[in-house]
């Protein structure tokens, strides 16, 4: 980062982020800080502020959300789980059922469900967990949980088909949006998972794949072409260093996406719309959740943008 900026700094200091984005970088705030005790009011440099840059695609942005993730990574599983030993050295977690705002389990003290996964988790956290002598520790996970609901909710008939017939989701929209047979898509994954060497075509059906899996999940929390391009960038250079997904490339898989999914995007597009409306959603149950702040301002500029 300071070879970026060609200076030393602090990245854990408000004031320094605040001159380099503001002052040396001309970013205009859309944001203040709440002024604390002096109730003098900054330009934010926060999470969400920087976040926002990232997917606009700033690189310092990306930078400081890469760091502030490693960091809390660091301090809340690596030094951070010490807090949480008992006498016998073992961690017992609470599971949280009505604290989420979007109505799904939580876990705290620690926070089972944020540790990274096998391939991201670089400080080898996962491997500090283990069963005590007789016990197993188990894992499970609903398979493509928000698509399944996404099928339901929208009665999308492709993917109610797919999902009813068994298929992976992801290779048949590979299959049927370039044309490619849906068993070959779906042999370059099992080839994958059982780390075969893949031929040129095969890597092509899994880049494709992951592709059209990104989008899948990021349409169901509302990416744009920006992050997906980042994500995906930063996804295909694991294997190959030099490879760049263009905010274009991005929109023309969601576009794809899309336009073989169309239910979807009418069933979105319904959403957006009565959200904006009523300010408000809800789930199957009936069990509300009000975003007053659908009506601010910034959001509705984001939604004409939309």
């Amino acid at each position: 980062f300071n070879k970026m900026v060609g200076s030393v700094i602090n990245l854990n200091s408000p004031i320094q982020l605040r001159d380099l984005f503001y002052d040396v970088l001309g970013k205009v705030h859309t944001k203040r800080t709440t002024g604390g005790a002096s109730g003098n009011k900054q330009p934010s440099t926060d999470a969400e502020i920087m976040e926002n840059w990232a997917e606009e695609g700033d690189p310092y942005a990306n930078m400081i959300v890469k760091y502030r993730k490693l960091t809390k990574l660091y301090e809340t599983y690596v030094t951070g789980l010490q807090e949480h030993l008992d006498k016998n050295f073992r961690i017992h977690s609470s599971l949280n059922q009505a604290v989420a705002v979007t109505g799904r389990l939580s876990s705290s003290g620690p926070n089972l469900q944020n540790i990274a996964r096998n391939a991201k988790d670089r400080f080898s956290i996962r491997e500090g967990f283990i069963a005590a002598p007789n016990m197993i520790l188990s894992v499970a996970d609903y398979e493509q949980l928000e698509l399944v609901i996404l099928a339901h909710k929208s009665a999308d008939p492709v993917m109610v088909d797919s999902i009813i017939n068994g298929l992976d989701l992801h290779c048949k929209a590979v299959s049927l949006i370039f044309g490619y047979p849906y068993e070959d898509v779906i042999g370059a994954k099992k080839a994958e998972k059982k780390g075969i060497h893949l031929s040129d075509s095969q890597k092509k059906y899994i880049e494709l794949r992951q592709a059209i899996k990104s989008v899948g999940y990021g349409i169901v929390y509302g990416i744009g072409p920006p992050k997906l391009a980042h994500d995906l960038t930063e996804e295909f250079r694991k294997s190959d260093k030099t490879r760049i997904v263009t905010e274009h490339e991005a929109q023309s898989y969601i576009d794809a996406w899309y336009g073989l999914f169309k239910t979807v995007k009418e069933y979105i597009a319904y959403q957006k719309q009565y959200v904006r409306d009523n300010g408000y959603v809800q789930t199957f149950l009936g069990r509300f959740r009000h975003l007053p702040e659908i009506k601010s301002s910034r959001y509705k500029d984001k939604l004409k943008a939309e």
